[in-house]
């Protein structure tokens, strides 16, 4: 297993993905002066962003559409590999289609999946 979100699991054989990437945001407010430099204020909290790429080769036309039809649910899932274990929304799914027979049929699809990671809220009590 490469990696699990809630019970769609990504597995060599079947729909591995070829590369994962993390990008981590700190989120900051600029405040321009005049004469001078601008100023820069931290504000809210840290955010992270996964992207999934994969390139599948001569397996079922449907093999995604479990994964899309987890993420039309809009809810958050369980994002799970070797090293994290965390609660994610998937954004964007994009699917390419490549080397089609006479038939119709194609041979090679390539897939992108966006997630974002979701943090517990903290509540306040008055």
């Amino acid at each position: 297993m490469l990696a699990k979100l809630d019970n769609y699991t990504f597995l060599m054989e079947k729909s591995d993905f070829d590369e994962m990437t993390e990008q981590f945001r700190f989120a900051y407010s600029e405040h321009k002066r005049l004469n001078n430099h601008s100023s820069l204020q931290a504000v809210g909290a840290w955010s992270q962003d996964i992207t999934v790429r994969g390139l599948l080769v001569q397996q079922k036309m449907n093999t995604l559409d479990a994964l899309v039809k987890l993420a039309s649910k809009k809810e958050k899932v369980r994002f799970t590999t070797k090293e994290d274990d965390f609660d994610v929304v998937i954004t964007d799914i994009q699917k390419g289609k490549t080397l089609y027979n006479k038939d119709g049929t194609f041979m090679v699809q390539s897939y992108n999946a966006k997630m974002k990671r979701v943090f517990k809220q903290w509540q306040m009590f008055i």
